[in-house]
């Protein structure tokens, strides 16, 4: 039996943020509905996907989505691209239902299941272009530096040889994209200071892609802390409080480098295979 996926209010997303989450949905046989209108009579649960701050602002949404939903047996709500986490999630109210959530912030939202923000739809076919080569930098960084939190790392970075810091005006300005995935592809350790709402950011799974360890921020400008044990519990990498400390974690992750990379590679591709194993496991479940 196909499984049915409601894309709220109609169409698929299709934004960076929704790529693994597309990659994963594309291992299932999958029956996709623009909207409810378009769902079949017969459907008995299904997964209705919708994005989180597009739609956090509309009138009684979350109660409105759960009356759209009433005649399913089951639901699991899946929210994209809320890095406010801003979305009335407590509003919903199905009598069998799992919640997803992409970038949550701790103390605003309990849900069944976190998303992180995943890779660019590109990242994996332009890595594959890049010829492998030696690892001659012991780190790379290209980004904006537009909040105290990178701004931080940056100067940090400025005290660390062997490395490539360039500072770009905008997101994916400053260098192509090819060029990007190809300095990754040549350093050992990437820096993943915060995005501006979240600690996270594409910069962490691209690193991870490219066969780098990335280092994790602990917060983004807000200071809200815990993010990283509330959305990948268990994880194997460092998160740094201060960016000053940049320089002597690097050098200890560097004086056992191939242990953990090991360990980081071991952790990204069984991660990736627990993820895709979610929606099966919860459609069981319900």
């Amino acid at each position: 039996m196909k499984t049915n996926v409601i894309w709220y209010p109609h169409d698929r997303i299709t934004c960076s943020a929704a790529t693994m989450f597309n990659e994963m949905l594309d291992l299932y046989d999958v029956n996709h509905c623009n909207g409810f209108g378009n769902v079949p009579l017969d459907a008995r649960g299904a997964v209705i996907v919708f994005h989180g701050q597009q739609n956090a602002q509309k009138p009684n949404i979350g109660e409105r989505l759960t009356r759209y939903s009433k005649e399913l047996d089951w639901v699991i709500w899946v929210s994209i691209g809320d890095e406010g986490c801003d979305f009335p999630y407590g509003d919903f109210d199905h009598r069998r239902q799992y919640l997803w959530v992409q970038t949550p912030k701790p103390g605003k939202v309990a849900a069944d299941r976190y998303l992180i923000e995943g890779y660019h739809p590109n990242t994996r076919v332009l890595l594959a272009r890049v010829q492998d080569s030696p690892r001659t930098l012991d780190w790379f960084f290209a980004g904006q530096i537009n909040h105290e939190r990178r701004q931080q790392c940056s100067d940090a970075l400025r005290s660390v040889p062997n490395g490539l810091l360039i500072g770009t005006e905008g997101f994916m300005q400053g260098v192509s994209q090819e060029e990007y995935y190809d300095r990754m592809k040549q350093a050992k350790i990437v820096p993943c200071p915060a995005g501006p709402l979240t600690p996270d950011s594409f910069r962490f799974c691209e690193a991870l892609e490219a066969g780098c360890i990335p280092i994790l921020d602990a917060y983004s400008p807000d200071h809200i802390p815990n993010y990283w044990d509330m959305v990948i519990p268990g994880h194997p990498f460092r998160v740094v409080e201060d960016w000053s400390m940049l320089p002597q974690v690097m050098d200890e992750i560097l004086a056992d480098y191939r242990q953990n990379l090991r360990r980081a590679e071991y952790w990204w591709h069984y991660e990736k295979l627990r993820f895709r194993q979610w929606l099966k496991q919860d459609m069981d479940s319900l």
